[in-house]
């Protein structure tokens, strides 16, 4: 898979249900980060704000938050090797975070 870095310079919320010409949109209802795969966030990053989602960040890639970093109901946040940095992590309601170290 091809590297790459994407940085979004507000305040993100991936779901979906989320409107069709949004950026959330492009992701569907999952993302998966791997090797050499960056998300950056300047602002908060909400996962589920409209309607369930799941991100896993794999082996070699980031997730990267200036900002609060969101886990809400019916969404799950999977950390499979890779690496998240964020002001504050919060989970909601039956969000799902779940975490592997990697090795």
């Amino acid at each position: 898979m091809d590297s790459w870095n994407l940085e979004h310079l507000e305040q993100h919320r991936l779901g979906s249900r989320s409107q069709p010409t949004s950026t959330s949109a492009a992701f569907g209802n999952s993302l998966t980060l791997g090797l050499e795969q960056a998300l950056g966030i300047i602002g908060d990053e909400t996962l589920g704000g409209a309607g369930a989602f799941a991100m896993t960040v794999g082996t070699g890639a980031s997730d990267i938050v200036i900002g609060n970093l969101t886990v809400n109901s019916n969404s799950q946040l999977y950390l499979s090797g890779g690496s998240i940095s964020a002001n504050n992590l919060l989970v909601n309601g039956n969000g799902i975070l779940n975490g592997q170290q990697a090795r």
